[in-house]
């Protein structure tokens, strides 16, 4: 979730950057309020988003950290690979709901406001939108189809025309749905000011597009700005979720009005904003390697068939690695929901039960994974002869079962069909466990793999 975060920060801050730098003062309202809308989307799919990329199979040298410890570590049981330290509980999340908690009580708060104002003040049809005249001497402001006046300056007709057509731009073109999502995505994201950067310039933008269409219908760009001009002493408190006119950014919508935006500029800049989107996605979205066929000189496993059983199961998409996505659980559910699996007693720890992967915990699951099936794969002469150095390698196994004096032992190197190695112990204590397989016992092992597919990785608290 971290790595996701960060990623989506990321994107958000190198895509509102661009559009500072380049687009907020350029007159493509429409091409913005897309790019702005597009950014919000980048930022949080992006992320999720994977790219397989075909390469070479690494050749491992044999003091490699082997994957999986063979079965006969836990006889009779299935393999337990190693332990893995469970994320302690943090008063985090904690802080998180209950962040999210005030948003969303806001956020509500904000839209009982604006339905108690409808219906306690009868709105009444105009232009196609619904007009709430309301007591209080208040700039119309809009949300979704309600335009909401003063009602006295509605009986005394001296609502102008321009800020009527202003605000009725923003119902029209549909600003409040704008406002709504990002308000929403607030709700859960308050804890990133990239956000609330996003919203202003989503806000700003749609001041930029009604006073476009202001301009349009009266084209008296002087006068409209002499109109603003004169709202600007004028402050009312409205729900955070309207469309209303805004004076923090008044310079600025005076100098857009001067400006224009020819075809040409219009075409390159979505072009630049289409590149934009997708040097941003690249960037962010998350790498897989698929192995590719190579040579491999000492005999290490090369690359594996995607498909590994009769029935046509895709291995890659289960999980190799704790904690499995709920995705992967669902596969795994669908294949092996009736193989037996060994998990640690919650009485005991220190024993083992067998019970079916259907039976597990939803947690418990989330620590099976499936071993990809061994090939055969050769041994160099030198390192078999480096495992005798007993500081160094200890125990040595062959064929399950454990040899005390290897340097006695008459193997060679073509005697091995595969092997694993397992380091284990930490600076000058540390070895590394040897497990030697023949071709006979290879293929017991292989049975025993296929038997059983499924591995509980053991975690040393929950």
């Amino acid at each position: 979730m971290t790595t996701y975060l960060l990623e989506s920060a990321l994107s958000l801050l190198l895509l509102l950057g661009f559009y500072q730098l380049f687009l907020e003062n350029q007159p493509i309202h429409r091409l913005k309020r897309v790019y702005l809308l597009g950014t919000l989307g980048v930022a949080f799919v992006a992320p999720l988003l994977t790219i397989e990329v075909p390469v070479p199979q690494p050749i491992t040298p044999p003091s490699a950290v082997a994957l999986f410890l063979p079965a006969e570590n836990v006889p009779g049981q299935t393999t337990v690979v190693t332990e893995v330290t469970a994320a302690p509980v943090t008063y985090w999340l904690w802080l998180y709901a209950a962040g999210t908690l005030l948003m969303l009580v806001r956020f509500a708060r904000n839209l009982y406001q604006i339905a108690a104002q409808v219906r306690r003040y009868a709105p009444q049809p105009f232009r196609g939108v619904w007009l709430v005249p309301l007591p209080t001497d208040v700039l119309p402001h809009t949300f979704l189809r309600y335009l909401f006046v003063s009602k006295a300056a509605l009986e005394q007709g001296t609502l102008e025309p321009e800020l009527l057509t202003h605000e009725l731009a923003h119902i029209r073109q549909r600003h409040s749905l704008d406002v709504l999502l990002i308000e929403l995505v607030l709700c859960f994201g308050w804890f990133n000011p990239l956000l609330i950067w996003l919203k202003r310039a989503m806000q700003r933008n749609h001041e930029f597009l009604a006073d476009e269409a202001v301009n349009a219908a009266f084209g008296n760009v002087p006068g409209y700005q002499h109109l603003l001009l004169t709202k600007l002493t004028r402050a009312t408190t409205l729900p955070a979720l309207v469309s209303t006119l805004t004076f923090q950014t008044t310079k600025q919508r005076l100098l857009m009005m001067t400006k224009h935006a020819s075809p040409a500029r219009t075409w390159f800049a979505g072009g630049t904003i289409a590149l934009v989107f997708g040097i941003a996605t690249l960037l962010v979205t998350t790498t897989a390697s698929t192995p590719a066929s190579s040579t491999d000189p000492v005999g290490q496993r090369g690359d594996l068939p995607a498909k590994t059983t009769d029935e046509g199961l895709d291995l890659s998409r289960l999980p190799q690695f704790p904690p499995a996505t709920n995705r992967q659980i669902a596969e795994v559910e669908r294949w092996f929901s009736q193989v037996m699996v060994a998990v640690p007693d919650s009485s005991a720890p220190d024993k083992w039960v067998r019970r079916k992967y259907a039976d597990l915990t939803q947690n418990e699951k989330r620590y099976v994974v499936c071993p990809l099936p061994e090939r055969p794969k050769a041994i160099s002469p030198v390192y078999l002869n480096d495992y005798k150095n007993k500081a160094k390698y200890d125990p040595i196994h062959v064929d399950g079962q454990e040899v005390k004096d290897f340097a006695a032992n008459k193997l060679t190197a073509d005697d091995i069909a595969f092997y694993q190695l397992s380091p284990y112990g930490e600076g000058a204590n540390e070895k590394t466990a040897v497990f030697l397989y023949t071709r006979a016992g290879f293929e017991v092992y292989k049975k025993r793999q296929e038997a059983n597919p499924l591995v509980f990785v053991k975690v040393t608290k929950w």
